[in-house]
């Protein structure tokens, strides 16, 4: 038995594949999935043979070189309109979006971005000091990964120069305030 697994966004495709790698008797399907990120989580030493469509769900390549990019930001909708802006304003790039500051340093792990963007605040769990703990993991694992913060730079002038700081000392890649422009904020992330 070839241990494979299916990548295909489109349903009917989809079932097509499963029912003909299940009538075939050769085939052992250990996942179907949508995306190919989601795939990638469940690839292992066991997996022989990945059947993936060459764009998945949320316009994620099957073929890939592209810049991988990892999202922490407090508010899903604004998650959500970052990740839209830099599909539209950057051609080469994969953006997913952790579901916790606790699962980021998991997600970087998994996925081994290019660049991780983590949005800090006054108050747990994106203190400035957890996400330097984050950004810490990351780069025990994934040593290549640019480490961006994002801050609302009208809000919190403490925190504002803690970022500030920590790009002087070379802890970051970039920081990014809230202010700027999408054109500026995507012209960032794409040159680190």
């Amino acid at each position: 038995m070839i241990n494979t697994i299916l990548v295909e966004d489109d349903l009917y495709i989809q079932k097509h594949f499963v029912d003909r790698l299940a009538a075939d008797g050769e085939f052992h399907l250990v996942g179907v999935f949508r995306d190919a990120f989601e795939a990638e989580k469940h690839c292992d030493a066991t997996v022989k043979l990945v059947l993936m469509d060459v764009q998945t769900q949320h316009k994620h390549s099957g073929l890939a070189a592209a810049k991988r990019i990892i999202l922490d930001i407090q508010s899903d909708i604004h998650a959500h309109t970052m990740e839209r802006m830099l599909m539209q304003k950057l051609d080469d790039c994969q953006v997913v979006i952790s579901e916790s500051p606790d699962a980021t340093a998991e997600w970087c792990k998994t996925h081994r971005p290019d660049v991780l963007l983590m949005e800090v605040k006054a108050y747990s769990p994106w203190m400035f000091k957890e996400r330097m703990a984050i950004r810490d993991k990351v780069k025990r694992n994934t040593e290549s990964c640019r480490v961006i913060l994002f801050v609302d730079d009208d809000t919190d002038e403490e925190l504002t120069e803690k970022v500030r700081q920590a790009k002087r000392e070379g802890l970051i890649d970039a920081f990014l305030f809230g202010s700027v422009s999408e054109n500026y904020f995507a012209s960032v992330i794409d040159s680190v």
